[in-house]
Order: structure tokens, then C-alpha cells, then sequence
């Protein structure tokens, strides 16, 4: 499959022919959205004529099936060219077809998918080149999950609340990332929205550079530390927005994508190849689903806005209130 080419034919929904020529917000689909392993978003999706849990992947290269549902199913597995690695450093080698896909009432014919390894209980993930085709609406304590179609008026999408934040985002070309700025502790990072991490993340060069941490740091925290992860740390406040969330503990991870490359080529072809991967976005911090669960989300896809509004818990405010730390 040379240069990536995993095109997909955009979701087809029977229902929506009559829809008003106008700018109205209108709903594709509806979906019940449970908490899968380690509190991520998963949805039902149709693949194969069967019901499958998917979880959702913003911030994922493609969507993707774990190499179980491929031999259930029966599917060819082809050889990607080159081979993907993804921001955790998790090589991504082959890839199916599948004959159909759905979500709700949306569905889709021969979708290519890469074979990956969700965790146990999941059967794969629904990744930005799908998602980007429409908006797309996180009512997390409501446990649904709706897509929209993106022909509405500009501005006009919050039907939840009157108390909401915005904030523009920009959709990187080669992987349709999510990526906006946010503040912590008084310093403006870029982050990405990452609905398939259960932490918020910081990279380890950004925590280095700009706050002066490392693992020895006073008051890293070492405990239960594994994959990626070096350490956690408890910053005083991020701010996303109109969302401050006060005293959140964020982990800290490692280059996983260099040493992967490392752990993959030559000596030689390591230098060329990690030079690059470098070229690859990488966010400074990966905005988490301990954050993103409190909120209800609303993606603008075509508009590269996101519309959101907080919880009333401890340790959150909105435009400026006081809350407690959690």
C-alpha cells in the first residue's frame, strides 16, 4: 500500500436525504457511548454483520481492528509501505479491507483498516480519517455519542448549555491531529486531543525545557509507573479555554517514536529514518480523558472549533470561577 493510501469512502447515511437545504444543526446519528478499559470512549460499530466495541481515536493515523476480528473474519492481511508509528511508538505493519462498517445508521463499503492491538475486550479503533467527515458530539454523562452534519451556521452548535467555552483548533494535513493551545502553569503549550489516552500526557523534552523537570525532581512521582510513562507531576493549573482545572496531576512520557526507530534499523538507517519521523507532529502535551470525561465536546471539524462546557465538580471552574482542588 504505498504512501499511506488507506482512502476512505465518506459514511453514507439512507436517512439523511431530506434534510433542509439550510444551516440548521442537524444530527446524522446517535449512539450509546460506554466507558471502556480505563475509562475511554468506546461505541458500537457494525463490522461484519456484527456488533463490535470500537473506541473512539482522535488523535489516532487511521482507524484500525485488532489482528483477532481480522482472522474471525476472514480478511487478507497487505503489507503497509512505510510503516507507521504511532505516537507511543507502537509499529503499525499491515492492513485489511473490510466490507462494510457502520455506525448507527451510517455505514460504509470496503474501508480499509490497520491491524493494531487494542486493549483486551475492544475490537479496534475509529480513527480522524472517518471522524473528520462530520462533527462530532461527546455528551459523556449522558453516555452518547452523535454525529453531525457539518453544514450549519457558524457558531451555532451548543444545544446543551448556555455557559460554554470555544477554542480554535488547526487539523493537520497528514493526519487530521486536533491541535490548540492551552496554558500551564502560565505557559502556553501545544496540545492535542487524545480521546484514546486515559491521562493527560506531557512529553518529557517539554517538561525538561520548559518547566526545568525531571524524574528527580520534588514532587515526581514514580509510583505505578509503566509503557511510555517516566513519572507524574502535579502541576498548579491548565487552562483550556474557559476551563481551568486546578491542581491536575499529569504524566510525563518518553520519546517513544525515536527509540522504536532505535529498536528497528541499522545504525545507519536509524539516523534517516528518526530524522524523519522528527518531522511528525508532536504535540507538546496530549489533552486526556481525565480532562476530556468531565466536559461535554463538541467537535466542528469544517469550522476548526471546539465547543465545550465543564463539570461542576471539585477541581474545575469555568471562565474564571473558583473550585476546590480534586
Amino acid at each position: 500500500m504505498k504512501a499511506l493510501n488507506l482512502a476512505f469512502v465518506i459514511l453514507c447515511v439512507g436517512t439523511s436525504a431530506a434534510f433542509a437545504e439550510d444551516c440548521t444543526l442537524k444530527k446524522y446519528v446517535s449512539v450509546e457511548m460506554s466507558e471502556g478499559p480505563s475509562g475511554l470512549p468506546v461505541i458500537p460499530v457494525a463490522i461484519g454483520g456484527k456488533e463490535r466495541k470500537f473506541i473512539i481515536h482522535t488523535e489516532g493515523v487511521f482507524s484500525s481492528i485488532s489482528p483477532h476480528l481480522a482472522d474471525e473474519l476472514g480478511l487478507t492481511r497487505l503489507k503497509m509501505d512505510p510503516v507507521i508509528y504511532t505516537g507511543k511508538g507502537r509499529r503499525l505493519r499491515e492492513y485489511v479491507t473490510v466490507p462494510s462498517l457502520g455506525i448507527g445508521g451510517a455505514s460504509a463499503q470496503y474501508a480499509h483498516m490497520m491491524i493494531s492491538d487494542p486493549p483486551p475486550g475492544i475490537d479496534g479503533y475509529i480513527g480522524p480519517e472517518i471522524l473528520k467527515a462530520f462533527d462530532l458530539d461527546f455528551d459523556f454523562a449522558g453516555h452518547s455519542f452523535s454525529l453531525f452534519q457539518q453544514n450549519h451556521c457558524k457558531g451555532r452548535v451548543v444545544y446543551w448549555t448556555e455557559d460554554y467555552a470555544t477554542i480554535p483548533f488547526d487539523l493537520s494535513v497528514d493526519n487530521n491531529h486536533i491541535t490548540f493551545d492551552v496554558e500551564l502553569d502560565g505557559k502556553v503549550l501545544r496540545a492535542a486531543l487524545e480521546t484514546a489516552s486515559p491521562e493527560t500526557e506531557l512529553s518529557e523534552a517539554t517538561a525538561q525545557s520548559r518547566f526545568g523537570l525531571t524524574e528527580r525532581s520534588p514532587g515526581a512521582d514514580l509510583t505505578e509507573v509503566s509503557g511510555t510513562t517516566k513519572y507524574r507531576f502535579r502541576f498548579q493549573n491548565l487552562t483550556v479555554g474557559g476551563l481551568t482545572v486546578k491542581r491536575p496531576l499529569i504524566s510525563i512520557y518518553g520519546d517513544a517514536i525515536n527509540k522504536a526507530v532505535q529498536n528497528d534499523y541499522s545504525d545507519i538507517m536509524a539516523g534517516l529514518a528518526a530524522s524523519h519521523v522528527a518531522v511528525l507532529e508532536k504535540p507538546d502535551l496530549w489533552l486526556g480523558m481525565n480532562v476530556l470525561s468531565k466536559l461535554h465536546l463538541y467537535i466542528a471539524y469544517k469550522e476548526k472549533m471546539l465547543y465545550f462546557s465543564g463539570a461542576s465538580g471539585p477541581g474545575w471552574s469555568m471562565k474564571g470561577q473558583t473550585a476546590a482542588a480534586p
